[in-house]
């Protein structure tokens, strides 16, 4: 399906204004999250949505030089609000339609998915599907954090699919989607809120972003210029995995601890 470009002014000032909301919502938040009245609980703006509206709003930027689609641009308004909303059954939902209308590939299309149904399964299995509960820490589970991570891995990881006549393209080149990436990562930092994870999927997530960032790196290093970009958004986007993994306050106290290597990830 061939991909309509918007006016070149449109995404331009739509991208803007979407950045400048993030900041001043991020400004006006620093003392205390926002609920709304009129939302009755369902939309609450703190410092973590604030920032993940700016950051998706930036990387949409870089992508205008290459990518104008309304596909794109119209994922933009789609995460903003998925950011802003507290019940996970609809962040999955808007997670998973955004990357349905702006994944490049299949695989990207199908991480959406996988974060909406490790969202579901947590709403599921607690007594409420509003973050702000307490008591929606009670549904966290392993295999909702193997849906969540192994989605940022398929988005990130999945192989190009190399022309038959090209031979000289690599056997393996991942096409990280950077927009959407970041986006699934939100569903991962979403969770601190439920409580203390367990720290082995806390050292699962460093342990994957740090091989996947000292990979791309390396393939980056030995690649021609024209063949390294994919691999320079793979070590950018891995380090950002492994950036999640350390940013609660139980994995750095472990890594800060001298018997952190005798440590048991319980």
């Amino acid at each position: 399906m061939k991909h309509v470009a918007f006016p070149r002014l449109v995404p331009v000032i739509f991208l803007t204004a979407v950045l400048l909301a993030g900041l001043g919502l991020g400004g006006s938040v620093r003392a205390a999250p926002l609920d709304p009245p009129w939302s009755q609980g369902l939309v609450r703006v703190d410092a973590l949505a604030a920032l993940w509206i700016a950051f998706t709003a930036a990387i949409a930027f870089a992508e205008l030089a290459t990518d104008r689609s309304w596909r794109r641009i119209f994922s933009v308004a789609l995460l903003g609000f998925a950011y802003l909303t507290t019940h996970f059954a609809l962040l999955g939902a808007l997670l998973a339609l955004a990357t349905l209308i702006a994944g490049r590939h299949w695989a990207a299309r199908l991480s959406g998915l996988l974060a909406a149904a490790g969202l579901a399964l947590i709403g599921a299995q607690a007594d409420s599907w509003r973050y702000p509960s307490p008591t929606i820490g009670l549904g966290l589970n392993s295999i909702s954090l193997l849906l969540l991570i192994g989605a940022v891995v398929l988005a990130i990881w999945w192989p190009q699919q190399a022309r038959q006549s090209d031979r000289s393209a690599a056997p393996f080149t991942p096409q990280p989607d950077g927009l959407l990436s970041v986006a699934l990562l939100y569903g991962l930092m979403r969770l601190f809120v439920l409580g203390p994870w367990n720290l082995g999927w806390l050292f699962a997530m460093q342990l994957l972003g740090a091989a996947g960032a000292l990979w791309a790196s390396w393939r980056a290093a030995r690649s021609p210029d024209p063949l390294a970009q994919p691999w320079l958004s793979a070590y950018l986007l891995s380090l950002a995995l492994a950036g999640v993994g350390l940013s609660s306050a139980p994995a750095l106290d472990w890594w800060s601890s001298p018997s952190w290597p005798c440590s048991r990830f319980s």
